[in-house]
């Protein structure tokens, strides 16, 4: 069973549990990755309240725990894991795989229940144009696939199940595995819902964010240092740049979606979800990044509000701006 901590961490972009990974040293599984302002995964051997956050880098790793014998293995093991660029349940399906790397429970690469209960107003566009292709009907009252499911055996629906069959035909399946491809449909696409969510959770404060920024770019104290202020105002930018690229991304693929559907087929379908899969490491790591530095940046401003100008000047070129590069190799392909 997961843990109610384990569960909410499901719903992270920068937090993965070590306990769902393979790994010999049982008091490190007790531990959790996070990223930190600069990008970097450290290990978090405990997170309260009043205490703080005490992290350890991969690279001290040994002073911690014993990495002796076969149990080397998962010291290169979380090495690897630190490297990625966001832990959310979907980059991480993806990244893992390239690493060789299988959980323990399939159920920790999910998202929790609440999520996904959250995100049936952004699935709303991802599904109604398959309910539509079932129904035949724009004012057909349906708002889950258990609707879909109902009709393999509802008497009344003879029109709607001539549809399934002929939807079943176009992706060249049997009729009797809908339930799986529709199960496999709502997951590709509650990707895309939740990045969705991630956007516009930080649309508002992130906005406040950038205006910040520019403040900082534009004070006094940078009158006489250009390149000062030239690279806070590049990394408000460039932030903002990112931000607004994942938007018109999910809105790139909702119109595709759209489109998928108007003359569906296998061979359609089957692209469309590839290249789903193929953005959810870029798409998470972008937002992974905003979201732990937008965070960080909050922190410093309301829990040291008195820090001087020159302080936050100092702050978001040493920390902000940092690891922003690495993001530079991750623009979205044409779709």
């Amino acid at each position: 069973m997961i843990s109610s901590i384990a569960t909410a961490d499901n719903d992270s972009l920068h937090v993965l549990p070590l306990a769902m990974i393979p790994l010999q040293v049982k008091a490190l599984q007790k531990t959790r990755l996070i990223k930190n302002t600069r990008m970097q995964g450290v290990i978090e051997l405990y997170s309260e309240g009043e205490i703080g956050s005490g992290q350890v880098n991969p690279d001290e790793l040994e002073k911690v725990f014993d990495f002796s014998g076969d149990r080397a293995r998962d010291l290169v093991v979380v090495k690897k894991l630190a490297t990625l660029f966001s832990y959310d349940v979907y980059s991480l399906r993806v990244s893992l795989r390239k690493l060789n790397i299988e959980v323990d429970n399939i159920e920790s690469l999910r998202l929790s229940n609440e999520m996904t209960q959250d995100l049936a107003d952004h699935m709303y566009v991802f599904t109604h144009p398959l309910i539509l292709k079932i129904y035949g009907d724009a004012n057909v009252e349906t708002g889950s696939f258990r609707d879909v499911l109902k009709l393999f055996t509802d008497p009344n629906a003879d029109d709607a199940r001539k549809n399934l069959r002929n939807l079943a035909n176009s992706l060249e399946i049997k009729l009797m595995d809908i339930p799986k491809f529709l199960e496999a449909y709502a997951d590709v696409f509650l990707s895309l819902s939740f990045y969705q969510k991630c956007h516009d959770d930080t649309a508002e404060d992130l906005a406040t964010f950038i205006e910040d920024l520019q403040q900082l770019a534009n004070s006094p104290q940078l009158v006489n240092q250009g390149a000062a202020a030239n690279d806070i105002a590049q990394i408000a930018s460039e932030i903002d740049k990112l931000h607004r690229g994942v938007a018109n991304t999910i809105e790139l693929f909702r119109l595709r979606t759209e489109d998928m559907w108007e003359n569906i087929s296998a061979e359609r379908y089957r692209g469309m979800t590839q290249l789903i899969t193929d953005h959810q490491e870029k798409i998470g790591a972008i937002l992974c990044a905003i979201t732990v530095k937008l965070n960080a940046w909050q922190d410093k401003t309301s829990v040291a509000s008195t820090d001087s100008i020159s302080d936050r000047i100092g702050f978001v070129t040493r920390e902000i701006g940092f690891g922003l590069d690495r993001l530079t190799g991750l623009e979205f392909q044409d779709i």
